[in-house]
Protein backbone atom coordinates (compact mmCIF):
# COMPACT_ATOMS: atom_id res chain seq x y z
CA UNK A 1 0.00 0.00 0.00
CA UNK A 2 0.94 3.42 -0.84
CA UNK A 3 2.57 5.09 2.42
CA UNK A 4 5.63 5.37 5.12
CA UNK A 5 6.74 1.12 5.33
CA UNK A 6 9.53 1.82 7.90
CA UNK A 7 11.72 4.40 9.20
CA UNK A 8 15.02 4.70 10.78
CA UNK A 9 17.89 6.56 12.24
CA UNK A 10 20.85 5.91 11.41
CA UNK A 11 24.34 7.21 12.59
CA UNK A 12 26.36 8.73 9.44
CA UNK A 13 30.42 8.67 10.40
CA UNK A 14 32.45 8.09 7.75
CA UNK A 15 34.62 5.59 9.83
CA UNK A 16 31.30 3.15 9.93
CA UNK A 17 32.61 2.18 6.21
CA UNK A 18 35.15 -0.96 6.51
CA UNK A 19 37.79 0.96 4.07
CA UNK A 20 37.18 4.09 5.43
CA UNK A 21 37.56 3.43 8.90
CA UNK A 22 39.98 0.54 8.64
CA UNK A 23 41.45 0.02 12.25
CA UNK A 24 38.39 2.09 13.54
CA UNK A 25 35.92 0.50 12.32
CA UNK A 26 36.62 -2.70 14.42
CA UNK A 27 36.03 -0.78 17.44
CA UNK A 28 32.28 -0.08 16.23
CA UNK A 29 31.32 -3.57 14.98
CA UNK A 30 27.91 -3.60 17.05
CA UNK A 31 26.91 -0.22 15.18
CA UNK A 32 27.84 -1.78 11.93
CA UNK A 33 26.65 -4.61 12.77
CA UNK A 34 23.08 -2.66 13.25
CA UNK A 35 23.52 -1.17 10.61
CA UNK A 36 23.58 -4.56 8.61
CA UNK A 37 20.36 -5.27 10.46
CA UNK A 38 18.60 -1.79 9.30
CA UNK A 39 19.61 -2.66 5.67
CA UNK A 40 17.86 -6.36 6.21
CA UNK A 41 15.24 -4.85 7.64
CA UNK A 42 14.30 -1.74 4.48
CA UNK A 43 15.28 -4.74 1.95
CA UNK A 44 12.19 -6.55 3.41
CA UNK A 45 10.01 -3.83 3.73
CA UNK A 46 10.65 -3.65 -0.41
CA UNK A 47 10.32 0.68 -0.60
CA UNK A 48 10.02 1.77 -3.77
CA UNK A 49 12.03 4.92 -2.87
CA UNK A 50 13.75 5.71 -0.01
CA UNK A 51 14.06 9.14 1.71
CA UNK A 52 17.19 9.97 3.54
CA UNK A 53 16.99 13.20 5.87
CA UNK A 54 20.83 14.08 6.82
CA UNK A 55 22.21 17.49 8.46
CA UNK A 56 25.12 17.64 6.70
CA UNK A 57 23.40 18.49 2.89
CA UNK A 58 22.93 22.25 1.99
CA UNK A 59 21.58 23.87 4.88
CA UNK A 60 18.94 26.60 4.70
CA UNK A 61 17.33 28.86 8.12
CA UNK A 62 14.04 29.09 6.76
CA UNK A 63 13.51 26.53 4.13
CA UNK A 64 14.31 22.31 3.78
CA UNK A 65 16.30 21.46 1.14
CA UNK A 66 16.02 18.50 -1.53
CA UNK A 67 17.78 17.44 -4.50
CA UNK A 68 16.13 18.01 -7.96
CA UNK A 69 18.31 16.54 -10.46
CA UNK A 70 17.37 13.43 -12.07
CA UNK A 71 20.55 11.60 -11.37
CA UNK A 72 21.92 11.61 -7.72
CA UNK A 73 25.30 10.24 -6.87
CA UNK A 74 28.24 10.73 -4.87
CA UNK A 75 31.29 9.14 -3.52
CA UNK A 76 33.65 8.81 -0.57
CA UNK A 77 36.32 10.71 -2.01
CA UNK A 78 37.40 12.88 0.63
CA UNK A 79 37.88 10.20 3.09
CA UNK A 80 40.05 8.62 0.44
CA UNK A 81 37.96 5.92 -1.19
CA UNK A 82 36.73 7.80 -4.72
CA UNK A 83 36.21 4.20 -5.84
CA UNK A 84 32.86 3.51 -3.60
CA UNK A 85 30.62 5.46 -5.65
CA UNK A 86 26.88 5.29 -4.99
CA UNK A 87 24.15 6.35 -7.81
CA UNK A 88 20.78 6.55 -7.47
CA UNK A 89 17.61 7.94 -9.84
CA UNK A 90 15.96 10.65 -7.93
CA UNK A 91 12.05 10.07 -7.39
CA UNK A 92 11.22 13.92 -8.85
CA UNK A 93 7.57 12.52 -8.88
CA UNK A 94 7.81 12.00 -4.99
CA UNK A 95 9.69 15.14 -5.08
CA UNK A 96 7.57 17.78 -6.40
CA UNK A 97 4.65 16.25 -4.70
CA UNK A 98 6.67 16.75 -1.04
CA UNK A 99 7.51 20.51 -2.31
CA UNK A 100 3.58 20.94 -3.16
CA UNK A 101 1.88 19.65 0.24
CA UNK A 102 5.09 22.13 2.47
CA UNK A 103 3.83 24.90 0.48
CA UNK A 104 0.16 23.28 0.79
CA UNK A 105 0.99 24.13 4.48
CA UNK A 106 3.08 27.09 4.22
CA UNK A 107 6.65 25.80 4.37
CA UNK A 108 9.69 26.60 2.51
CA UNK A 109 11.62 23.96 0.95
CA UNK A 110 14.59 24.89 -1.45
CA UNK A 111 15.06 22.60 -4.70
CA UNK A 112 19.20 21.83 -5.40
CA UNK A 113 19.85 20.97 -9.08
CA UNK A 114 23.71 21.22 -10.57
CA UNK A 115 22.86 25.12 -11.14
CA UNK A 116 21.64 25.95 -8.16
CA UNK A 117 24.82 24.29 -6.45
CA UNK A 118 27.22 26.14 -8.53
CA UNK A 119 25.61 29.46 -7.51
CA UNK A 120 25.58 28.41 -3.50
CA UNK A 121 28.91 27.52 -3.85
CA UNK A 122 27.77 24.02 -2.80
CA UNK A 123 28.60 20.50 -3.69
CA UNK A 124 25.97 18.92 -6.21
CA UNK A 125 27.14 15.84 -5.14
CA UNK A 126 25.32 13.43 -1.86
CA UNK A 127 26.38 14.25 1.18
CA UNK A 128 28.36 11.44 3.61
CA UNK A 129 25.43 12.09 5.60
CA UNK A 130 23.42 10.54 3.46
CA UNK A 131 26.01 8.20 1.56
CA UNK A 132 27.14 6.41 5.03
CA UNK A 133 23.29 5.63 5.55
CA UNK A 134 22.83 4.40 1.92
CA UNK A 135 25.97 2.28 2.14
CA UNK A 136 24.36 -0.49 4.10
CA UNK A 137 20.94 -0.50 1.95
CA UNK A 138 20.65 -2.55 -1.01
CA UNK A 139 17.50 -2.93 -3.69
CA UNK A 140 15.79 -1.41 -6.30
CA UNK A 141 14.77 1.50 -5.39
CA UNK A 142 14.87 5.54 -6.24
CA UNK A 143 16.16 8.04 -3.97
CA UNK A 144 15.08 11.37 -2.63
CA UNK A 145 17.74 13.48 -0.56
CA UNK A 146 16.50 15.78 1.80
CA UNK A 147 18.47 18.36 4.28
CA UNK A 148 16.83 19.37 7.33
CA UNK A 149 16.60 22.86 7.54
CA UNK A 150 17.00 25.42 11.17
CA UNK A 151 13.29 25.87 11.18
CA UNK A 152 11.67 25.09 14.73
CA UNK A 153 10.88 21.43 15.59
CA UNK A 154 7.13 21.91 15.52
CA UNK A 155 7.91 23.12 11.67
CA UNK A 156 10.16 20.52 10.89
CA UNK A 157 7.84 18.20 12.10
CA UNK A 158 5.34 19.59 9.81
CA UNK A 159 7.70 19.27 7.04
CA UNK A 160 7.69 15.52 7.93
CA UNK A 161 3.78 15.09 7.42
CA UNK A 162 4.05 16.66 4.09
CA UNK A 163 6.46 13.47 3.00
CA UNK A 164 3.94 11.35 4.23
CA UNK A 165 1.44 13.16 2.56
CA UNK A 166 3.20 13.37 -0.69
CA UNK A 167 3.78 9.46 -0.54
CA UNK A 168 0.13 8.81 -0.52
CA UNK A 169 -0.96 11.09 -2.85
CA UNK A 170 1.52 9.61 -5.39
CA UNK A 171 0.50 6.34 -4.88
CA UNK A 172 4.86 5.64 -2.99
CA UNK A 173 5.69 3.12 -0.85
CA UNK A 174 8.71 4.81 1.19
CA UNK A 175 11.33 4.51 4.00
CA UNK A 176 12.58 7.16 5.73
CA UNK A 177 15.91 7.35 7.51
CA UNK A 178 16.68 10.27 9.40
CA UNK A 179 20.53 10.20 9.25
CA UNK A 180 22.11 12.19 12.46
CA UNK A 181 24.47 11.20 15.11
CA UNK A 182 23.86 11.99 18.40
CA UNK A 183 25.88 14.01 21.19
CA UNK A 184 29.55 14.55 19.86
CA UNK A 185 30.49 15.04 23.64
CA UNK A 186 30.73 12.01 25.35
CA UNK A 187 34.29 11.55 26.69
CA UNK A 188 37.43 13.65 27.11
CA UNK A 189 38.75 14.58 24.07
CA UNK A 190 35.61 13.88 21.99
CA UNK A 191 35.39 16.01 18.91
CA UNK A 192 33.36 19.16 20.52
CA UNK A 193 34.94 18.40 23.70
CA UNK A 194 33.60 16.72 26.54
CA UNK A 195 29.75 17.60 28.26
CA UNK A 196 28.56 15.12 30.70
CA UNK A 197 25.11 15.84 29.34
CA UNK A 198 25.81 14.77 25.92
CA UNK A 199 25.28 10.93 27.62
CA UNK A 200 22.28 11.94 29.38
CA UNK A 201 20.68 13.59 26.21
CA UNK A 202 21.76 10.12 24.17
CA UNK A 203 20.01 7.93 26.78
CA UNK A 204 16.52 10.05 26.49
CA UNK A 205 16.40 10.72 23.73
CA UNK A 206 16.72 6.68 22.75
CA UNK A 207 14.53 6.23 25.66
CA UNK A 208 11.86 8.67 24.15
CA UNK A 209 12.11 7.10 20.66
CA UNK A 210 11.43 3.53 22.00
CA UNK A 211 8.58 4.75 23.90
CA UNK A 212 7.50 6.63 20.56
CA UNK A 213 6.76 9.75 23.03
CA UNK A 214 6.74 12.29 20.24
CA UNK A 215 5.93 15.17 22.68
CA UNK A 216 8.60 14.01 24.72
CA UNK A 217 11.01 14.79 21.84
CA UNK A 218 9.42 17.75 20.19
CA UNK A 219 9.49 19.57 23.51
CA UNK A 220 12.91 18.27 24.86
CA UNK A 221 14.76 21.13 26.95
CA UNK A 222 16.92 23.68 24.80
CA UNK A 223 19.81 23.51 27.19
CA UNK A 224 19.83 20.22 26.99
CA UNK A 225 20.17 19.50 23.12
CA UNK A 226 22.58 22.58 23.02
CA UNK A 227 25.06 21.13 25.23
CA UNK A 228 25.01 17.84 23.91
CA UNK A 229 26.40 19.53 20.72
CA UNK A 230 23.96 16.86 18.65
CA UNK A 231 23.13 16.61 15.04
CA UNK A 232 20.34 14.04 14.72
CA UNK A 233 17.36 15.44 16.87
CA UNK A 234 16.52 17.90 13.79
CA UNK A 235 16.15 15.05 10.99
CA UNK A 236 14.34 12.41 13.70
CA UNK A 237 11.65 15.60 14.37
CA UNK A 238 11.26 14.90 10.52
CA UNK A 239 11.33 11.15 10.96
CA UNK A 240 8.24 11.55 13.59
CA UNK A 241 6.54 13.62 11.52
CA UNK A 242 6.24 11.94 8.58
CA UNK A 243 4.87 8.73 10.57
CA UNK A 244 2.65 10.77 12.39
CA UNK A 245 -1.12 8.71 12.13
CA UNK A 246 0.62 5.34 12.05
CA UNK A 247 0.91 2.88 14.69
CA UNK A 248 3.76 2.00 14.90
CA UNK A 249 6.80 -0.55 16.68
CA UNK A 250 10.08 1.49 17.66
CA UNK A 251 13.41 -0.46 18.50
CA UNK A 252 16.64 0.78 19.21
CA UNK A 253 18.53 -2.05 17.80
CA UNK A 254 21.83 -0.79 18.63
CA UNK A 255 24.35 2.93 20.71
CA UNK A 256 27.43 2.86 21.59
CA UNK A 257 30.02 5.76 21.40
CA UNK A 258 33.82 4.64 21.77
CA UNK A 259 35.21 8.06 19.92
CA UNK A 260 32.95 10.48 21.69
CA UNK A 261 30.18 10.56 19.36
CA UNK A 262 27.18 8.61 20.10
CA UNK A 263 25.59 6.08 17.23
CA UNK A 264 22.34 4.97 17.76
CA UNK A 265 20.82 2.80 15.34
CA UNK A 266 16.59 2.58 15.49
CA UNK A 267 14.17 0.77 13.63
CA UNK A 268 10.68 2.17 13.33
CA UNK A 269 7.94 -0.44 11.93
CA UNK A 270 4.30 0.50 10.87
CA UNK A 271 1.92 -1.67 12.08
CA UNK A 272 -1.04 0.00 10.90
CA UNK A 273 -3.09 2.90 10.72
CA UNK A 274 -3.56 4.93 14.19
CA UNK A 275 -4.26 8.19 16.05
CA UNK A 276 -1.82 11.23 15.44
CA UNK A 277 0.07 11.63 17.94
CA UNK A 278 0.69 15.40 17.68
CA UNK A 279 -2.74 17.37 16.54
CA UNK A 280 -2.38 20.61 15.82
CA UNK A 281 -4.24 21.02 18.65
CA UNK A 282 -1.72 20.29 21.09
CA UNK A 283 0.61 22.70 20.12
CA UNK A 284 -0.95 25.88 22.48
CA UNK A 285 0.15 23.66 25.38
CA UNK A 286 3.32 22.72 23.75
CA UNK A 287 4.18 26.25 23.15
CA UNK A 288 3.65 27.33 26.42
CA UNK A 289 5.79 24.59 27.70
CA UNK A 290 8.26 26.00 25.24
CA UNK A 291 8.30 29.41 26.32
CA UNK A 292 8.72 28.79 30.05
CA UNK A 293 11.92 26.38 29.34
CA UNK A 294 13.26 29.11 27.33
CA UNK A 295 12.54 32.52 29.70
CA UNK A 296 13.79 29.99 32.67
CA UNK A 297 16.81 28.44 31.10
CA UNK A 298 18.00 31.18 29.10
CA UNK A 299 15.72 34.31 29.85
CA UNK A 300 14.70 34.83 26.20
CA UNK A 301 11.27 34.99 25.08
CA UNK A 302 10.75 33.22 21.66
CA UNK A 303 9.37 34.05 18.76
CA UNK A 304 6.26 32.59 17.59
CA UNK A 305 6.64 29.83 15.00
CA UNK A 306 6.58 31.42 11.47
CA UNK A 307 3.85 28.43 10.57
CA UNK A 308 0.65 28.43 13.12
CA UNK A 309 -2.49 26.42 12.42
CA UNK A 310 -5.26 28.93 11.15
CA UNK A 311 -6.73 29.18 14.75
CA UNK A 312 -3.45 30.34 16.86
CA UNK A 313 -3.55 33.48 14.01
CA UNK A 314 -6.16 35.41 15.45
CA UNK A 315 -6.34 37.85 17.85
CA UNK A 316 -7.75 36.52 21.21
CA UNK A 317 -7.56 36.52 25.25
CA UNK A 318 -5.90 33.45 26.71
CA UNK A 319 -4.94 31.90 29.70
CA UNK A 320 -2.20 29.80 30.43
CA UNK A 321 -2.65 27.07 33.81
CA UNK A 322 0.23 25.56 35.42
CA UNK A 323 -0.46 22.38 37.36
CA UNK A 324 1.87 20.10 39.62
CA UNK A 325 0.66 17.28 39.88
CA UNK A 326 -3.19 17.93 40.67
CA UNK A 327 -2.38 21.14 42.35
CA UNK A 328 -2.48 24.21 40.46
CA UNK A 329 1.22 26.21 40.24
CA UNK A 330 0.15 29.66 38.27
CA UNK A 331 -2.63 30.74 36.37
CA UNK A 332 -2.15 34.23 33.90
CA UNK A 333 -4.51 35.43 31.33
CA UNK A 334 -5.68 37.93 29.27
CA UNK A 335 -9.77 38.74 28.75
CA UNK A 336 -9.02 40.20 25.21
CA UNK A 337 -6.23 40.00 22.80
CA UNK A 338 -3.40 42.08 23.39
CA UNK A 339 -0.32 40.87 20.95
CA UNK A 340 -0.71 40.08 17.36
CA UNK A 341 -1.71 36.62 16.86
CA UNK A 342 -2.80 34.28 19.66
CA UNK A 343 0.27 32.16 19.77
CA UNK A 344 2.18 35.78 21.05
CA UNK A 345 -0.50 35.77 23.33
CA UNK A 346 0.03 32.43 24.70
CA UNK A 347 3.72 32.81 25.20
CA UNK A 348 3.55 36.02 27.46
CA UNK A 349 1.15 34.61 29.48
CA UNK A 350 2.91 31.17 29.82
CA UNK A 351 6.12 33.21 30.94
CA UNK A 352 3.67 35.42 33.36
CA UNK A 353 2.17 32.39 34.65
CA UNK A 354 5.34 30.73 35.53
CA UNK A 355 7.27 34.19 37.05
CA UNK A 356 4.11 36.69 37.92
CA UNK A 357 1.33 35.03 39.73
CA UNK A 358 1.22 36.48 43.14
CA UNK A 359 -0.29 33.84 44.49
CA UNK A 360 3.01 31.64 43.87
CA UNK A 361 6.84 31.74 43.96
CA UNK A 362 8.38 31.65 40.28
CA UNK A 363 8.51 28.01 38.76
CA UNK A 364 12.11 26.49 38.76
CA UNK A 365 14.04 24.57 36.51
CA UNK A 366 13.94 21.83 38.64
CA UNK A 367 9.99 21.13 38.64
CA UNK A 368 9.34 21.54 34.73
CA UNK A 369 9.13 17.98 34.13
CA UNK A 370 7.08 17.70 37.17
CA UNK A 371 4.63 20.62 35.45
CA UNK A 372 1.94 20.52 33.50
CA UNK A 373 0.39 23.30 30.82
CA UNK A 374 -3.36 24.13 29.47
CA UNK A 375 -4.40 26.89 27.78
CA UNK A 376 -7.80 28.11 27.24
CA UNK A 377 -8.21 30.26 24.17
CA UNK A 378 -11.26 32.80 24.75
CA UNK A 379 -14.25 33.86 22.78
CA UNK A 380 -15.16 37.13 22.54
CA UNK A 381 -17.30 38.67 25.57
CA UNK A 382 -20.96 38.86 25.28
CA UNK A 383 -23.20 40.33 27.98
CA UNK A 384 -25.39 38.16 29.84
CA UNK A 385 -29.08 39.84 30.94
CA UNK A 386 -30.60 36.88 32.64
CA UNK A 387 -28.58 34.32 34.56
CA UNK A 388 -30.62 31.42 33.16
CA UNK A 389 -28.10 32.25 30.68
CA UNK A 390 -25.31 30.81 32.17
CA UNK A 391 -23.83 27.58 32.85
CA UNK A 392 -20.39 26.94 34.61
CA UNK A 393 -19.44 23.89 32.73
CA UNK A 394 -20.35 25.66 29.28
CA UNK A 395 -19.16 29.41 29.95
CA UNK A 396 -16.71 31.14 31.74
CA UNK A 397 -17.87 34.48 33.24
CA UNK A 398 -16.61 37.86 33.78
CA UNK A 399 -18.03 39.82 36.53
CA UNK A 400 -17.62 44.28 36.90
CA UNK A 401 -18.43 46.69 39.49
CA UNK A 402 -16.89 49.90 38.35
CA UNK A 403 -13.37 49.13 37.62
CA UNK A 404 -13.01 45.89 39.89
CA UNK A 405 -13.98 43.04 37.50
CA UNK A 406 -12.98 39.15 38.43
CA UNK A 407 -12.83 36.42 35.40
CA UNK A 408 -13.79 32.76 36.46
CA UNK A 409 -13.09 29.93 33.88
CA UNK A 410 -15.86 27.22 32.73
CA UNK A 411 -15.66 23.73 33.96
CA UNK A 412 -13.52 24.42 36.99
CA UNK A 413 -14.03 21.07 39.31
CA UNK A 414 -16.17 21.59 42.49
CA UNK A 415 -17.52 24.66 40.76
CA UNK A 416 -21.22 23.21 39.98
CA UNK A 417 -23.98 26.02 40.03
CA UNK A 418 -24.18 29.38 39.19
CA UNK A 419 -23.95 30.78 42.28
CA UNK A 420 -21.37 29.71 43.16
CA UNK A 421 -19.36 30.52 40.07
CA UNK A 422 -21.06 34.49 40.32
CA UNK A 423 -19.35 34.53 43.84
CA UNK A 424 -16.22 33.29 43.50
CA UNK A 425 -15.69 35.82 40.39
CA UNK A 426 -16.73 38.35 43.23
CA UNK A 427 -14.23 37.39 45.85
CA UNK A 428 -11.50 37.27 42.92
CA UNK A 429 -12.38 40.73 42.05
CA UNK A 430 -13.08 42.31 46.10
CA UNK A 431 -16.89 42.65 45.38
CA UNK A 432 -18.87 42.72 48.01
CA UNK A 433 -21.10 39.33 47.82
CA UNK A 434 -24.45 41.76 47.73
CA UNK A 435 -22.85 44.33 45.19
CA UNK A 436 -24.82 44.48 41.91
CA UNK A 437 -22.63 43.51 39.23
CA UNK A 438 -22.56 43.10 34.97
CA UNK A 439 -22.08 40.02 34.09
CA UNK A 440 -20.50 38.57 30.59
CA UNK A 441 -19.75 35.18 29.32
CA UNK A 442 -17.46 33.30 27.16
CA UNK A 443 -16.69 29.67 25.96
CA UNK A 444 -13.50 29.00 25.65
CA UNK A 445 -11.31 26.30 23.36
CA UNK A 446 -8.70 24.23 26.05
CA UNK A 447 -6.02 22.78 25.14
Amino acid sequence: MADICLGCLSPHAPLLIPEVGREDAKKVQATRAAMEEMGRRVREAMPQTVVVISPHGTVFYDAVGIMTEKRLEGDFGSFGQKGIRLTYHNDLELVEAIQRNMAADGLKSQGIDNRRARELGVPGALDYGTLVPLYYLQGDFRLVSMSMGLLSYLELFRCGRAIRAAAREVGRRAAIIASGDLSHRLIEGAPAGYDPWGARFDKLLLEQIEAWDVGGILAMDPELVERAGECGLRPVTMLLGAMDGLDVRPSVVSYEGPFGVGYGVAVITPIGLGKSRLADEELPAMLARRAVVEYLTHGQVIDPPEVLPSFMKGRAGAFVTIKKGKHLRGCIGTIEGTKETIAEEIIANAIQAATEDPRFPSVGLEELDDLSFSVDILSPLEPVAELGKLDPKQYGILVRRGRRAGLLLPDIEGINTVDEQIRIAKQKAGIGPDEQVEVQRFRVDRY
